[in-house]
């Protein structure tokens, strides 16, 4: 007797997609290091233009990450919502010392990669606080 098992088909594509798409995938190297004047990551990932990289913010994390489209499905329109595989070239946790706000990104053209600085917040710089116990 066979047993049937029900995979969702936005699961079974994006396996297949991510597995195939072009023949695979180059390996993503990102490296992170610190310095005077703040962190600086940099993420080299061999293929990729600067418009294909995404980086947000979220939760005290920094995404660097890519949108690839499923059958070419990208649309004029962004209220359309079509099919997209998130490729994630980059999770880091940011350091409380940095500054969220003034976070910025560029591409390097000659390096053929992408630099995230994330400066140092000066106002949380060897901050100390006493926390007096309640009783």
């Amino acid at each position: 007797m066979k047993s049937s098992i029900k995979i969702p088909e936005e699961i079974l594509i994006s396996i297949d997609f991510a597995n195939t798409i072009h023949g695979g995938m180059s390996e993503i190297t990102p490296n992170v290091k610190r310095s005077e004047e703040g962190y600086e990551m940099t993420v080299k990932a061999p293929g990729l233009r600067a418009d294909q990289f995404e980086v947000d913010v979220a939760n005290g994390r920094l995404f660097v990450y890519q949108l690839i489209p499923i059958f070419d499905q990208f649309s004029e329109n962004p209220l359309v919502d079509l099919k997209r595989n998130t490729r994630v070239l980059s999770n880091f946790y940011l350091p409380n010392d940095a500054d969220f706000e003034q976070i910025s990104a560029r591409y390097d053209a000659t390096a053929r990669l992408l630099r995230v600085f994330m400066p140092f917040n000066n106002d949380l710089k060897d901050l100390r606080k006493h926390i007096d116990v309640e009783s």
